[in-house]
């Protein structure tokens, strides 16, 4: 600091740039040039202090936060990128970018001082999913969207084809990741069912009615032709569980693949159980439904040969529109009605198409019409005899200490004891019928017993105790075991047909888990 004295004068001024402090004239003299290291360590500082200066600004940045966007075209001087609902022109960076190159539908992070990019963001893969319907030029594609179709940007990173899968950004405007095709053809069967007619057993009603419509119509060609009558459309396959609905279902597709000079079923039979199809997602159930039919119709085009679909648990999705109590009612309309709409679009010889059910009843009305399923088939429970053949069947292959067959009897004869009672049915008409152990026999009930007699065997075995097979004793503990199960079962079905149709309470037997009767409304 100058305290107490007054600035010099401009003269003053001049004259000490003409002179040095020491008075003498001033004569300057050039600073020596640079050395290479010396310029080097120059320019070493300067870039220290770019490289300062952006670091502070990226700080910045991230303190203040930024917003992202996808890039929508690059031209020569800046980048067009889609802001929210906003489209921004940026300035197109000229030195490379922390996060990789910039493309066509990649997600940017921007400054909003001066609309500058900053970084390329990967990873960035979430959104939601549509189909692509086209592909177009310019790298655009065309997708699915509510409420109408959308085009959208591709991008050069993602090989999009017709019926690919892709994960969309939220702002409806690039690819950001391909999922690939969906695989609609999960529930085709890729290898020989391996099941004929004759692995059927003790079902020969419902297998005459299955072969009748499944084959006749080739086998009788003439005569379906003079009579002017049409294969049937459709099959509904009734009855309780665990009575071979599935496996007569296989049965069918075995024929109708020979029939048509297969030696398996490659794709010809697609097994679906009803809540495969239902989806919580808006449209999907209806799509899957779509799917079922599209691909039975690409088989036929490819192979000349019907696709036999089977639906089991049809009940679970296509359940009765006037049944609206349901927190789903909505979707069970969209789904029935896009069902419809595929079973009236079908042509002949396109699909053989069953619906599988425990409850008939329970499906809508407009499914299980004539002209839609025309051919009904009920399935029903096996009688003693039909349990005699099953156990005969299951029998096979196991060493047995007494004739196999004598063996069969006495399990069918255990089966249907009168001492083993389930219950005490109630009808309308005050009739009162005792449900038996019998009465709710079916395939699955007898090869469980058969397997549970051979674990009895095992047991024994183990002790080293008996022959090595299976003994009469082995059959009856299994039976045995099998109906202590049962004892906890409510069974109303097999109640309600034991009194034709008009069950009005059922009683437990007396050694059964409930206590008390259990009531049906009348």
């Amino acid at each position: 600091m100058n305290f107490g004295r007054k600035p010099p004068t401009g003269a003053e001024i001049a004259a000490a740039m003409r002179n040095n402090a020491f008075g003498t004239p001033s004569t300057y003299v050039a600073p020596p040039p640079l050395t290479p290291l010396q310029q080097a360590e120059r320019e070493v500082e300067r870039l220290k202090g770019t490289v300062e200066d952006q670091r502070v600004s990226l700080a910045r940045i991230q303190e203040r936060g930024h917003p992202m966007g996808v890039v929508v075209q690059i031209r020569e001087s800046h980048v067009v990128v889609a802001v929210g609902q906003q489209f921004v022109e940026a300035q197109r960076p000229t030195n490379a970018l922390p996060g990789g190159e910039l493309e066509e539908g990649c997600t940017v992070r921007i400054l909003q001082e001066g609309f500058q990019i900053v970084d390329v963001v990967r990873g960035f893969d979430f959104g939601t999913v549509h189909e692509v319907l086209r592909v177009l030029e310019d790298g655009l594609v065309e997708i699915a969207a509510q409420p109408a179709p959308r085009a959208i940007i591709a991008g050069r990173r993602h090989k999009v084809e017709t019926g690919h899968r892709v994960v969309v950004d939220a702002t409806m405007v690039a690819v950001q990741k391909n999922l690939g095709s969906k695989d609609n053809k999960k529930h085709a069967a890729k290898k020989a069912t391996g099941v004929s007619w004759c692995d059927v057993i003790g079902q020969d009603a419902a297998v005459g009615a299955m072969k009748e419509a499944v084959e006749d119509h080739v086998t009788h060609a003439a005569l379906y032709a003079e009579m002017g009558k049409r294969r049937s459309k459709g099959i509904l396959l009734s009855g309780p569980p665990g009575i071979g609905k599935t496996l007569l279902m296989k049965a069918a597709a075995t024929a109708v693949a020979a029939l048509h000079g297969k030696t398996f079923c490659d794709e010809g039979f697609a097994y679906i159980k009803g809540p495969e199809l239902a989806n919580k997602w808006f449209g999907q159930s209806e799509e899957n439904v779509r799917a079922i039919f599209s691909n039975a119709k690409e088989y036929f085009a490819k192979t000349g040969a019907p696709q036999l679909v089977a639906i089991d648990e049809a009940e679970s999705i296509l359940r009765s529109r006037a049944r609206r109590d349901s927190a789903n009612a909505s979707v069970d309309v969209n789904i029935v009605q896009a069902f419809l709409a595929e079973l009236d679009g079908l042509e002949d010889g396109g699909i053989f198409l069953v619906l599988a059910t425990n409850r008939p009843e329970d499906l809508d009305p407009a499914i299980i019409r004539d002209g839609r399923l025309d051919t009904k088939i009920r399935m029903g429970r096996p009688s003693k005899g039909d349990v005699e053949k099953l156990a005969l069947h299951y029998l096979a292959g196991s060493p047995t200490v007494a004739d196999r067959e004598l063996l069969a009897h006495e399990l069918a004869e255990a089966v249907f004891s009168p001492h083993r009672v389930l219950g005490l049915a109630h009808g309308a008409n005050k009739e009162r019928e005792k449900l038996l152990f019998g009465h709710v026999a079916s395939g699955a009930l007898v090869a469980g017993i058969v397997e549970q007699a051979k674990q009895v065997a095992i047991r024994r075995l183990k002790d080293g105790k008996g022959a090595r097979a299976i003994e009469t004793a082995d059959v009856d503990a299994a039976v045995e075991a099998k109906y202590v199960e049962a004892l906890g079962g409510s069974h109303l079905d097999a109640a309600d047909d034991l009194v034709r149709g008009k069950l009005v309470r059922f009683e437990p037997a007396r050694d059964a888990a409930p206590k008390t009767s259990l009531i049906v409304a009348p």
